[in-house]
């Protein structure tokens, strides 16, 4: 027997999808403002995830980002040295906060304003 009634596309459900996510992401905004992201740690999660689903970086804003970590990470490993060897440290791709010791191979990752400008990551000469 044939149906007569249209089905419902998929547009329809991915649009009210969709509506919900935006509805979430204010909601979840609306407790980060009142602090309550302090308390439960899935508050934050949830609105970072919904945050790359709704609000995707665009290849320039990413450009620009990477930009800014090549020049600060030139700057530091020509200040610093290899740990234990002393050699040259060099970046291990654009845009990475990670480097390695050309001679031993030890990685090295950039740290964040309040750590150490580099620590030790792991050792490459097990491989």
């Amino acid at each position: 027997m044939k149906r007569t009634t249209p089905r419902k596309s998929n547009n329809i459900k991915q649009e009210s999808t969709k509506d919900f996510q935006w509805r979430q992401f204010c909601r979840l905004g609306e407790m980060i403002g009142d602090g309550l992201h302090n308390e439960e740690k899935w508050i934050s999660r949830e609105y970072r995830h919904l945050q790359r689903i709704l609000l995707p970086e665009t290849k320039e804003e990413r450009k620009i980002k990477n930009d800014s970590i090549n020049r600060q990470m030139e700057a530091l490993l020509n200040k610093i040295p290899c740990k234990k060897c002393g050699s040259k440290l060099i970046q291990t791709r654009k845009g990475a906060k990670t480097a390695i010791c050309t001679s031993c191979g030890i990685r090295y990752k950039a740290k964040t304003k309040n750590r150490k400008s580099y620590e030790k990551r792991t050792n490459n000469a097990g491989r």
